[in-house]
């Protein structure tokens, strides 16, 4: 059974970055625009362990800034505002985001103390020109000493990249990805790059001189980053910002934002899988074929608002998806006939088995 985890946020817009990257307004993105503080660290753990109870795992996750580049002193204070629910076993452990360049032995040695478990790079692209038109401020090596320097250590790693930045092509995007798989993060995240205001991106959008992935190619993009990963048994814990007060349909300026994009990707890779057994059968426009999918993921089979189903029902008009609670999740079954698991399909399309393009 799958377990079930409660994840505190503590949102640090912008605190410990010294850096102002192209894409970035942090206060839009978290959705705060205070400081803060131990006092509110305190009441937002107070606030969540009240939902605690029913949960196997429940984990403290500071989001937004730059951890580890914050004061020494002020890194230890919010560590100690935590470490007392640890240690009473109302809190597992620790998640944090930072930037590679932030990470060192020492920085790292101290988070070892903190039961900090899980530590999130914002690689955003292994590309150096991106990187640079980014203006982020460290390499790509950066991100590969950063990555094993947390990996040699015993930490778990994440990296957040960002298909669509300045610069970046269908080429750029896939040769990030890979690089990312090659150093083997444990989890990744996947934000299609987003044009807010008050950025430098922003102006750029405005003069012209930026062009953002459209939402058609970013979800084909990012299915085939999904299935990339897959392949390698990365796990991709979300797809797309976080939709707040401050990040949604009025306030994105431009750039695919959709707010059930990771809904959408998820579709798409049923909709290649399910285009492969078709193909594999060799099934004809009038036969009755009928596809079986674990119950939590017929609506990803279903495709968005039923997309899937009304776009293979064009060609095969006496064609079915229903759920079965016997299907294992990531498994594409048809007219009990014929198979395949999200696993194995990534794998085929990895390796150029399988080239979706001609599904």
């Amino acid at each position: 059974m799958k377990e079930k985890f409660l994840i505190i946020p503590i949102f640090i817009p912008h605190l410990g970055c010294p850096h102002k990257c192209v894409f970035c307004n942090q206060k839009k993105i978290t959705g705060m625009i205070t400081t803060t503080t131990v006092a509110d660290i305190k009441d937002t753990i107070e606030f969540f362990l009240k939902f605690k109870k029913g949960k196997d795992r429940v984990e403290v996750a500071f989001f937004g800034g730059t951890f580890t580049a914050l004061p020494i002193k002020l890194q230890r204070e919010f560590l100690d505002t935590i470490r007392p629910y640890i240690e009473r076993g109302y809190i597992d452990y620790i998640r944090l985001s930072t930037r590679p360049d932030y990470i060192t032995e020492e920085i790292l040695s101290l988070l070892s103390m903190y039961n900090v478990k899980i530590i999130e790079l914002g690689v955003q692209t292994l590309v150096d020109e991106i990187l640079k038109n980014a203006k982020r401020g460290h390499t790509a090596e950066d991100v590969k000493r950063a990555s094993k320097l947390i990996k040699d250590m015993g930490f778990l790693l994440g990296h957040q990249i960002m298909p669509g930045l300045p610069g970046d092509t269908d080429e750029t995007i896939f040769y990030t990805v890979k690089e990312s798989i090659s150093i083997q993060p444990d989890i990744a995240r996947i934000y299609p790059t987003l044009v807010i205001e008050e950025t430098e991106l922003y102006n750029m959008y405005k003069s012209g001189k930026y062009k953002p992935l459209a939402l058609s190619d970013t979800i084909r993009i990012v299915a085939l980053s999904y299935l990339y990963y897959n392949a390698f048994g990365v796990k991709i814990i979300r797809v797309g910002l976080q939709t707040t007060d401050y990040i949604n349909e009025k306030n994105v300026i431009a750039g695919p934002y959709h707010p059930n994009i990771g809904e959408m990707v998820k579709g798409r890779i049923f909709l290649w899988m399910m285009k492969y057994l078709l193909k594999k059968g060799m099934y004809s426009s009038k036969d009755l074929v009928t596809f079986y999918i674990n119950n939590r993921e017929l609506s990803y089979a279903m495709g968005y608002k039923k997309s899937n189903f009304i776009l293979l029902r064009k060609n095969f008009c006496n064609l079915q998806i229903i759920s079965d609670g016997h299907i294992e999740l990531g498994e594409v079954v048809l007219n009990r006939e014929h198979k395949t698991t999200l696993d194995d399909f990534s794998k085929r399309v990895y390796k150029g088995i399988i080239d979706i393009d001609t599904l």
